[in-house]
């Protein structure tokens, strides 16, 4: 059994939840996007990777294209699960076919 003070905290508590639900203040919410949501196919050819690009460079990739998605995203805050290690990926592939096409010739 609650004493009136905690009873009255529980439910100023209760209030201030609730009325978050109904009016989330962008700052405290955060928009999770999985990696295909935000990627194209296209990500090589848009943002210049090849074989060579630095890690670094591939994180300020990130940077940009989770800013860019806090631009429309109803939060400030945006996570892209897995899109460092996707544009490694990318980057890996480019450097495989750079190397195909450098044998061939």
């Amino acid at each position: 059994m609650l004493g009136s003070d905690a009873e009255a905290a529980e439910e100023e508590l209760t209030e201030l939840l609730d009325g978050l639900r109904e009016n989330p203040d962008p700052a405290t919410l955060v928009s999770a996007w999985d990696t295909d949501g935000v990627t194209n196919g296209c990500e090589a050819t848009d943002h210049n990777i090849t074989g060579d690009t630095a890690g670094e460079r591939l994180d300020e990739i990130a940077a940009e294209i989770t800013h860019a998605l806090a631009q429309v995203s109803e939060s400030d805050v945006v996570i892209v699960d897995g899109l460092v290690e996707y544009l490694k990926a990318v980057r890996d592939d480019v450097a495989k076919e750079e190397t195909e096409d450098a044998d061939e010739h």
